[in-house]
Parts: structure tokens; C-alpha cells; sequence
């Protein structure tokens, strides 16, 4: 492990933000898509009405699931968000 001054920042591998090869809304469980939206209605009960009204693409790109249509780390996990980038 590199040695650090305690003056330096730390930086950190984000790997949720990096879009998955291959993978699309086809590779997402339903299932998980809809106890997602019942995480976020229950996590920000403010805005439950708001996501009702939300198709999937719109609520998962809201939730950082996915970029530019594409799935992140963040739906996948980090093994599969290593091929991203």
C-alpha cells in the first residue's frame, strides 16, 4: 500500500456511476425494479405520488440505475460495473 501525507486527499474508485457492457433495461429483474420503487416511495414518501407516474426508464435513470439509457454499476453491482470502463 502507496504511503499517503495526511495533507493529501483520498481518492476513491467509484465504480456505481460506470456503465456495464452489454447490460440494458432487458438485463434488470422486474422484480427488483418494483421493490426499488417501493424502497424509494418508502425512503421519500413526498414524492411516492411523483414516481407512481414515472414509466421505468424514467424512474431508474432518477434512481442512478441508469446513464443515457444505459445500466450502471449501481443496478448491476461491482463486478459487473468493472467491464464499464
Amino acid at each position: 500500500m502507496p504511503s499517503r501525507s495526511m495533507d493529501s486527499p483520498r481518492v476513491y474508485d467509484d465504480w456505481t456511476g460506470n456503465v456495464v457492457n452489454g447490460a440494458d433495461m432487458r438485463s434488470l429483474d422486474i422484480g427488483a425494479v418494483r421493490a426499488a420503487r417501493a424502497s424509494f416511495r418508502e425512503r421519500f414518501p413526498d414524492r411516492a405520488e411523483e414516481c407512481q407516474a414515472w414509466d421505468d426508464q424514467t424512474f431508474l435513470t432518477r434512481a442512478g440505475v441508469l446513464k443515457r439509457g444505459r445500466i450502471t454499476g449501481t443496478g448491476c453491482g461491482p463486478a459487473s460495473a468493472e467491464g464499464g470502463r
